[in-house]
């Protein structure tokens, strides 16, 4: 993220130029922000401790993504996951909202009672 005043400043515009150019090579999307909600950027920065895949399982993956339903709040599909076996569920659920094959409302609080939208 980079200060609005700053994203036309010749260093900072070639910077991410070439960023983009270099992700684009690859297939990636990506963003630059200027600005953002505090919120946001909150849960951004919480859900980041998530991101790493080893964290998890892939076994664990596969049956969060499979028992996780839409409209549920992060502790119902918790205890879903708890009720199939699984010792700690929270890792698991808040990496699936990391890498987007769970959705939630990064504007609000992420607690417990937020509710999850599936990815398609």
């Amino acid at each position: 993220m980079k200060p609005a005043d700053r994203l036309k400043r010749p260093p900072v515009a070639e910077a991410l130029s070439w960023a983009g150019e270099v992700f684009a090579g690859r297939g990636w999307e990506h963003e630059v922000w200027s600005a953002a909600d505090p919120m946001m950027l909150a849960n951004v920065r919480f859900l980041a401790g998530y991101r790493r895949s080893a964290m998890p399982n892939p076994d664990s993956i596969a049956v969060a993504v499979s028992l996780t339903r839409a409209g549920q709040t992060i502790a119902d599909a918790e205890a879903t996951l708890r009720a199939g076996g699984m010792r700690e569920p929270r890792p698991v659920v808040l990496h699936l909202v990391w890498s987007g094959a769970l959705r939630v409302d990064l504007t609000r609080p992420v607690t417990s009672e937020t509710e999850l939208a599936v990815s398609a």
